[in-house]
């Protein structure tokens, strides 16, 4: 079942609407790394307009078949 989600996610317009929403998994070129340099990006220019840059980073073992997200969001 993986792997046809997998397939589906890759190929279908969707990937097109991802993209728009910084998606990074599921994209060609797409790797932790990409999304790493975005947030230093964002940080560097927060830290140019003397803003503030929040960032919340989380790693959870079997994220996807054991985290409510109801209490990940209660959580932050």
């Amino acid at each position: 079942m993986e792997r046809l989600v997998d397939r589906h996610l890759r190929t279908h317009r969707l990937m097109k609407k991802l993209r728009l929403i910084h998606q990074f998994a599921y994209m060609k070129a797409g790797s932790t790394v990409a999304a790493l340099h975005r947030i230093i990006i964002q940080a560097e220019s927060a830290l140019e307009h003397k803003e503030y840059a929040l960032g919340a980073f989380v790693d959870v073992e079997g994220a996807f078949n054991n985290l409510l997200l109801e209490a990940f969001g209660d959580a932050l």
